[in-house]
């Protein structure tokens, strides 16, 4: 899964060491708003193996892997357009 670090964190029961502690769960979001402060967008990702059962839960027992800081510069025009 991707998507925004608050829910993505909250789907994780461990990272790529051990269990999410609350400590470590504070940390990563910590970084997130390091990330985000200087100007980049940030998902976070994680992964989990899914069986064929129908009733498997999929809103926990992920594995995050990490953030992800994208620069997503203004565009050539875009001032303009908001403008418009």
């Amino acid at each position: 899964v991707k998507g925004a670090p608050e829910q993505v964190v909250s789907l994780c029961s461990r990272d790529f060491r051990s269990s999410l502690s609350p400590a470590r769960r504070r940390a990563v979001l910590q970084r997130n708003d390091e990330l985000a402060a200087e100007g980049l967008r940030v998902l976070a990702v994680a992964w989990r193996r899914v069986g064929h059962a129908r009733a498997a839960r999929l809103d926990r027992g992920y594995t995050l892997i990490g953030l992800i800081g994208l620069r997503d510069p203004l565009r050539a025009g875009a001032a303009e357009a908001v403008r418009e």
